[in-house]
């Protein structure tokens, strides 16, 4: 089975993005090809990446089917997890007091300690999940990195 890996040449300082096509599936980091709605494989060819203008670096592999199966099974997990991932509340307790006593200064607190306790329930949660999927990610992309 044929498959184009696709890299992208990134500033030095950045880690390039790999992913690959199959048939008609994309797979690996989903930055460009998501950003870019999917396009065929051909277009990779002239595409520069993001602001740096430099292209990409695209060669065609040959794969196996336990390969390609095991890349769409970890590509399915990896969206499964990030599916699971509970958004961050992005307010914060709006400082009301003027000086620490009071009305004022204990409403602030009140606030901040649920803002505390709803940051920690939500990191808890999340945190397992994101160590998986950045393994996971790794993964895919050591995989599609040897193909």
């Amino acid at each position: 089975m044929k498959a184009t890996v696709i890299v992208s040449t990134e500033y030095y300082l950045n880690q390039p993005k790999v992913f690959v096509n199959v048939g008609r599936y994309y797979m690996g980091d989903p930055t460009y090809y998501t950003l870019r709605k999917r396009p065929p494989v051909e277009y990779w060819n002239t595409a520069t990446s993001s602001d740096s203008d430099r292209y990409f670096n695209v060669r065609e592999v040959e794969v196996s089917e336990e390969q390609v199966i095991a890349m769409i099974d970890r590509h399915i997990l990896i969206s499964n997890l990030r599916g699971q991932l509970i958004d961050q509340k992005t307010w914060y307790p709006i400082r009301t007091y003027k000086i620490k006593r009071g009305k004022a200064w204990e409403e602030y607190c009140k606030n901040y300690q649920e803002y505390e306790a709803d940051y920690l329930r939500v990191m808890n949660h999340n945190t397992p999940i994101l160590s998986n999927i950045i393994t996971l990610e790794q993964e895919q992309r050591n995989t599609i990195k040897d193909l």
